[in-house]
């Protein structure tokens, strides 16, 4: 599934690889909610959240920002070395007031199901 078919990209930011590798760290969304990865043909291959509300409404977790410079400089590496992707972009969908992260990974996952009858590549289970 083509990320544009997913969501507005045009009300997401982007990254590259090249950006977040290169930098020790990248200003990332200091924001909890969603990171769509795609590879080198804009198809979706990972949709991930950062994030999860405790019930008084805090958040436990990491945020958007810390999430992917702390966990994903190794994974995309090894994306490349073993997926053999040459340029992978990362699109980052912050929450707004009243939404959980886990509702709107959830959502994401259930459209690309709706669309390819399957999960995308790199999530191995939702």
């Amino acid at each position: 599934m083509k990320i544009n078919k997913l969501i507005d990209i045009e009300n997401a930011q982007c990254f590259t690889l090249e950006e977040q590798t290169d930098k020790r760290s990248v200003a990332y969304p200091e924001k909890y909610g969603v990171y769509i990865v795609t590879d080198d043909k804009d198809d979706v291959i990972y949709i991930g959240m950062s994030g999860i509300m405790n019930n008084d409404g805090t958040f436990k977790g990491q945020n958007i920002q810390r999430r992917l410079n702390n966990t994903h400089k190794i994974e995309h590496k090894k994306l490349i070395n073993e997926k053999g992707y040459l340029y992978i972009k990362i699109y980052c969908i912050p929450i707004q007031d009243g939404e959980l992260p886990s509702c709107k990974e959830a959502c994401l996952l259930e459209k690309f199901y709706g669309y390819d009858k399957r999960l995308p590549l790199l999530n191995e289970k939702a």
